[in-house]
C-alpha cells in the first residue's frame, strides 16, 4: 500500500526516487522542488498541534488526589 502511494508521488513528480545498488534494494524519496515552494504553508499547519498541546499543559492545573 505504501508503494502504491510512493509510485503515484513519483509518477506525479512530487517526489524523487533514488535506487541504490545494494541487497536488499535500498531507496530514498525526497521532494523535488515543486512542492518545497509549499513549505512554509505546511509547517505552520504541522505545528499548530504542538502549539496546541503546549498550551494546555501551560493551563492545566494539577488534579488533587487526596479524597
Amino acid at each position: 500500500m505504501l508503494l502504491n502511494h510512493l509510485t503515484h508521488l513519483h509518477h506525479h513528480l512530487i517526489l524523487h526516487t533514488q535506487l541504490y545498488p545494494l541487497l536488499p534494494p535500498k531507496l530514498d524519496y525526497s521532494l523535488t522542488p515543486q512542492p518545497q515552494t509549499l513549505m512554509p504553508i505546511l509547517h505552520p499547519i504541522y505545528n499548530s498541534p504542538k502549539h496546541y498541546i503546549q498550551l494546555i499543559n501551560i493551563h492545566k492545573t494539577p488534579i488533587n488526589q487526596s479524597f
